[in-house]
This record gives structure tokens, sequence and C-alpha cells, in this order.
């Protein structure tokens, strides 16, 4: 294949790479879940109790322990009583969390007129993010071949995913400043 010759080029190019690499730890992680593996709630809760006991970040937001109970009640919902989700679910929901924080950090007084509570919020879907995303990695460093090299490609691929999703980011951003200087629009050849 030729390499692409303009922005609108790269930018597809960037697409299809992501999907071809979001395809195969996917599939690591299908393995892995259709193998029985679920995903243990235990570091959400711990980073939420961490949150909870917060002295500083309680006395700043009075209303950040009713937002954690809620999460809590949330995650109660959505796990077994073993407190574990699915692998898909658990994939689900920190694409989600990735979604709504791309959406903060972009345009964080977008999401409502309390800035404080934009972040707490946004803190909060971080740290939800990050403990299901380790847990998941846990769960795969034992599901996937008994911690064979399976569970090293997904941790990397999606590493690689998204530094190619920063570097699409960036792409569309140069995109939209050629297209400001050219008013007939973006070259297509």
């Amino acid at each position: 294949e030729k390499l692409p010759t303009n922005l609108r080029e790269t930018s597809e190019t960037l697409g299809n790479l992501k999907k071809y690499i979001y395809d195969q730890y996917n599939d690591l992680a299908k393995k892995a879940g259709d193998a029985g593996a679920r995903v243990n709630l235990n570091k959400v809760y711990s980073k939420l109790d961490d949150l909870a006991n917060d002295t500083a970040a309680n006395l700043a937001n009075p209303w950040l322990k009713n937002a954690i109970e809620w999460y809590k009640n949330q995650l109660l919902q959505y796990s077994d009583d073993l407190g574990t989700i699915s692998i898909a679910d658990a994939q689900e929901v920190t694409q989600y969390y990735n979604k709504i924080l791309d959406a903060y950090f972009k345009n964080p007084g977008a999401m409502a007129n309390d800035t404080s509570k934009n972040i707490i919020v946004a803190n909060l879907n971080r740290s939800m993010k990050d403990a299901i995303d380790e847990s998941m990695d846990d769960v795969l460093n034992t599901a996937i071949n008994n911690g064979s090299t399976a569970s090293e490609t997904y941790k990397g691929r999606k590493q690689l995913y998204g530094k190619i999703k920063t570097i699409e980011d960036e792409v569309s951003k140069r995109a939209l400043v050629e297209a400001r200087k050219n008013t007939k629009g973006l070259s297509t050849d």
C-alpha cells in the first residue's frame, strides 16, 4: 500500500490501524472471557474508599461521600455475588469512561455549572476507569494462557491503541487548522 499523502488519508489510515489493533486486543480479552475469566471490582471499591476517607477532598466537596456511595451502589447492582463483572462489561465501562473523560478534558466547563463538581466527577470516573483497567490486566495476566506473553500482548496492544488515538487527535486538530486556512476545504488528492 502507498503512504498517505494528505491529512484525510492520514486520518483514515490511523482509523484503520486503530480498529485493527483494537480487534487484536479485544480478541485476546474475549478469549479470556470465554474461558470464564471475570474482573474483580475490589480495586474499584478500594479506590472509592480511599477517596471517601480523603479529608481534604471531603471538606472541599461535602457531597463527595454521597457520590461515592452512588457509585458503589451502581457497582453492586451490576456485579455478581462475588463482586465481579464480565471482561466484556469491563471493557465497555472503560470505553464509556474514556468518552466521558475525553469530553470533560476537551471542555471542562461544558458539563455543568459547578466546576468543582466537574473536577470531582472527572476524578471519580478516572479512578474507577483506572481501577477497572488494573483489575482487567490482573485477570488477563492469569487467565490468558496462565500469564504467558499473551497478557503482555494485550497490554501492549492497548497502549499502542492509546498512542495511535493521540496521534489521530493531533491529525484532526491539524486538519481543522488547514480547513480554516483553505476556504475551499481540504485537498482530497
